[in-house]
Parts: structure tokens; sequence; C-alpha cells
């Protein structure tokens, strides 16, 4: 059983059987060949998405209410939202569904098939891993439970002419900190707040490359120093699973 935007499928008194659900996603393979050498030069610098095939049984007598059933759930089976099976509720995918819906009817009951068109992971959702108040340079040591890398969000309150947050292999530096700021490097942001609420961008004061700054799985530390520091430092997750 599943649920897709917000709604599970027990809310259709039906059935689900899952045909083909992968473990792990494809690399994303490009080849390149050179005369005179054997094989070929491979380079994989991502994944393919995963299609999930559900196979869907809904039981009616009255074949009059079936179809009104049927057209509400193809209403539901469009577009774009979180899958969630029963088996994983604390893990999604980000799935669509592009594909039309045929139907296979008998007597009492009808059946399709909706192939599920997910991105390469299965997220959870962005979890507090650190917050820390820092006035000096601070360690932090932030742990990735995941089995993929993933990129950080820090949520930044206080004032601090400059903070630079360095994993062992990357840094960025934010400068002019007088107000609630959040670098997000997974959307590659840096934004405050007005005073209506919106996001006002503030990537201009933001030094180094935010789309590199990655941690891996397993536990890295944190170096976080700067000028003028008394800000408080929250530090959110999304992990990732193969």
């Amino acid at each position: 059983m599943f649920q897709f935007k917000n709604r599970h499928l027990k809310e259709f008194t039906a059935k689900a059987k899952i045909d083909n659900r992968p473990l792990k996603a494809a690399k994303r393979i490009a080849e390149e060949t050179i005369n005179n050498r054997h094989s070929s030069i491979k380079f994989d610098d991502a994944y393919n998405d995963i299609i999930i095939p559900v196979t869907i049984f809904l039981i009616e007598k009255d074949i009059t209410l079936r179809r009104q059933i049927l057209r509400e759930m193809a209403y539901w089976l469009d577009g774009e939202g979180k899958l969630i099976f029963d088996d994983e509720q604390d893990k999604y995918y980000t799935a669509r569904v592009d594909s039309g819906i045929v139907t296979s009817n008998d007597l009492h009951f009808d059946s399709f098939t909706v192939e599920f068109i997910c991105e390469p992971f299965a997220y959870t959702n962005p979890i507090l891993v650190e917050s820390k108040s820092i006035t000096s340079e601070t360690k932090l040591l932030v742990t990735n439970n995941g089995t993929y890398e993933t990129k950080p969000v820090f949520e930044i309150n206080g004032n601090a002419t400059s903070l630079t947050i360095m994993t062992p292999t990357e840094s960025i530096t934010l400068l002019n900190i007088n107000q609630k700021t959040i670098i997000d490097t997974e959307k590659m942001l840096c934004y405050t707040f007005s005073s209506f609420g919106n996001k006002v961008n503030k990537l201009m004061d933001l030094q180094g490359a935010i789309d590199r700054l990655k941690l891996p799985v397993g536990t890295t530390e944190l170096t976080l120093t700067g000028n003028n520091m008394n800000v408080n430092v929250i530090v959110k997750l999304q992990e990732k699973y193969l």
C-alpha cells in the first residue's frame, strides 16, 4: 500500500500489488571510444530516474459507483508529489505520473497499472542535527545517516561581520549578518526575510562555491569561524537513500 500527494490508497478501498520496486537507481553512463585503444572510457556523473509500476485493484459490484471512483483515482494519480510506501513511512520519493491509465474490467472489479517516475533517491524530511551558539571558532560533528551525500541547510540567527563554514574540502563565507539568514546548499540559495515575511536574496554577501559544499555518508567535522560573531547556527539535513 502507498500514499501519493497526501492521499492514501485505502481511501478508495482499493488494493495494490507492487510489481517491481528497484532497490537502486542505474547510473548515467557516458562512453567515449578512442582509436587504437581497447574498451572505452566511461564517465558516470549522476543517477537515472527509477520507475515503480504499481497494479491497483478496485473491487466494487456497483459498476456506476466503480466508474465514479476510478475517475477520482485518475484525477489523483496525475502530476507530481510525494510517494510514500507503508513499509518505509519515514522516507518518500519525489514522483510523477506522466503516462495514461488503461483499466481492465471484470464483473466485480477493475484493475490498472500506474507507473511512478521517481527521482533516484528516497528522502527523509529535513531533520535538525545540530544547534549551537557561536562567539568564537567552533567545531561541530554532523552525521549523515543516509546512503548518499547530502547538502545541508544552515539557519543563522544573530549578528556577525562574517561567518565561515568549512568542511574538510570546501568552505563558504557569509558577510554582514544582522538578521535571520538561510543558506540552502541544495537549492543554492541564500536569503533573509522582509518585514512581510518574503524572501530577500542575500547571495551577494555569500562567498565560495555553495554548490560544492556537501556532506558525505557518515560523520563530518564542520569548522565555524569568523569575525565579531554572536550567532546561533542550526544545521539541517535531508538524508538521501539509494
